[in-house]
């Protein structure tokens, strides 16, 4: 009696959904039109196909965009590349506004480019190219009010078991006893809070506002009521409290007047 031997499976297959971090890069500089960016360092993302990759691009009016390339997994449903826009220096937290800018199809292994927000684009615009992914703001077009209202609900549920903790007190405790273990749960929590920034926006802005008033006052053009509005928004500066701003390796807890 014989067997077969199975074809052995090469190592490399279980990583061909993964980026490289030179792919990475190569798909940002894509993006942003230019390579005169910032690498920001993070101790948690030194492997060849890191799970989040962020960079900081200066803007002409002195004001920096923070581009993050996340990779589908534990923390991500799909790989996607988003931006959020900062009124001042990203380590300032001072969010104006976000969006998502591309998305890869794992069936197609193609990506998908989004069209910017006419009124945030401060770069080259990328020409779309045709895809089956739904973007966040076609999906928002197509939920009721209450939907959209629910799953950002479940969003900031995601990001607050995420990071573990939603006590200032207990966020604080934490840095004391462990600063690099705090390190990491922020590390982790971040993607969430960036990807709320993004689609509570998105929720309250029909394109024809500037950036700075986007998450600032309720429209009556977006997708949710002003109570609905003032709730999110307000769990929204509480979780970008409890991240903090990092700054010379110390958190910075005091972004948001609550």
């Amino acid at each position: 009696m014989s067997f077969e031997n199975p074809t052995p499976v090469k190592k490399t297959e279980q990583h061909e959904s993964r980026f490289s971090l030179e792919k990475i890069r190569m798909k940002l500089t894509e993006i942003i039109g230019h390579n005169r960016y910032q690498e920001v360092p993070s101790k948690n993302e030194t492997g060849t196909c890191p799970d989040t990759y962020e960079v900081v691009v200066t803007e002409a009016n002195g004001d920096e965009s923070l581009y993050i390339f996340q990779q589908a997994g534990p923390r991500a449903e799909s790989t996607q590349i988003s931006v959020c826009y900062y009124s001042g220096k990203v380590t300032a937290d001072d969010v104006s506004g976000g969006e998502v800018l591309a998305v890869y199809d794992q069936t197609t292994q193609a990506w998908g480019n989004l069209e910017r927000n006419p009124t945030t684009d401060q770069s080259t615009k990328t020409t779309p190219t045709p895809t089956t992914i739904v973007s966040t703001e076609e999906r928002i077009l197509t939920e009721t009010q209450e939907q959209s209202y629910q799953n950002m609900l479940a969003k900031f549920t995601e990001a607050e078991s995420v990071f573990g903790t939603t006590s200032l007190e207990e966020t604080l405790r934490r840095e004391e006893e462990n600063i690099e273990l705090a390190l990491e749960r922020r590390a982790a929590a971040r993607p969430y809070l960036t990807a709320i920034y993004v689609e509570l926006a998105q929720l309250n802005d029909d394109a024809s506002y500037p950036p700075q008033l986007k998450l600032t006052i309720w429209h009556t053009s977006g997708h949710l009521t002003e109570e609905q509005f003032d709730e999110l928004n307000l769990r929204r500066k509480k979780l970008a409290n409890l991240l903090g701003a990092l700054n010379g390796g110390k958190i910075r807890h005091n972004l948001n007047e609550l």
